[in-house]
């Protein structure tokens, strides 16, 4: 019993781990919930096989079930990214939550994605997150317009008198969404936003920035990468 007892506390050790690393208080912990998951995953996968002589029948049943719950129930088998939120019994989400991808992905020491084996899975979440870069700048550009519109509106006004500005037409206004109906705008704001996206995924991390806060290499970068800044 004493064995066994020792063997389900090898099996339950990473879980250990896991747990006081994520309740850190002083680093980001959103970004290593995946390398975290992943290295529970391979100590129940290797615990449970048949030829493992150092761990009993029941031990091994034990990781088996741990496994299987872990994978069906949870987050998956680790080899496919799911850029979706899945819902199953009692709401919980199934597979490891896109922004948690995310949240990897612009953590600067992490963004090498190394719980992922497959390149194919690692595009998916760099697309999920172009999608998102996407929208955020649409989103900039809409503002600044409509600041614009409004501007000029505000000095149309000033020059015609309060009777002229209340005759204006419609067309006179700025509308959230007038500038995304030029198709070559939102060329534009891909190209600008891939450009963004690739040039972060080339920037080595220096030395003294690998155990760096994110949020504050984050603030340190903001002007290279405004549009992930926000993101982030």
């Amino acid at each position: 019993q004493i064995k066994v007892l020792k063997e389900v506390q090898e099996i339950l050790k990473p879980i250990s781990k896991a747990q006081k690393k994520l309740e850190g208080d002083k680093y980001s912990t959103a970004s290593i919930v995946p390398i975290m998951i992943d290295k529970i995953r391979k100590v129940l996968k290797l615990s449970s096989e048949a030829g493992n002589e150092n761990f009993c029948t029941a031990s091994k049943s034990l990781a088996r079930v741990m496994l299987t719950d872990l994978e069906r129930n949870r987050y998956g088998d680790g080899e496919r990214v799911t850029m979706e939120v899945k819902r199953g019994a009692r709401g919980r989400q199934i597979a490891i939550h896109p922004y948690i991808w995310v949240a990897t992905a612009l953590d600067p020491s992490m963004k090498t994605l190394p719980s992922l084996s497959s390149d194919y899975e690692r595009q998916k979440i760099w697309d999920y997150i172009l999608t998102l870069m996407v929208e955020e700048k649409q989103k900039q550009l809409d503002l600044q317009t409509l600041k614009a519109g409004e501007k000029e509106t505000e000095e149309k006004g000033e020059e015609k008198g309060e009777d002229a500005e209340n005759e204006e037409s419609d067309d006179d206004h700025f509308q959230v969404g007038d500038y995304y109906q030029d198709d070559g705008a939102l060329e534009e704001v891909d190209v600008s936003c891939r450009d963004e996206l690739n040039s972060y995924q080339q920037k080595r991390l220096k030395k003294s920035e690998s155990k760096k806060c994110p949020a504050l290499w984050w603030e340190d970068n903001k002007a290279l990468f405004p549009v992930l800044f926000e993101l982030s």
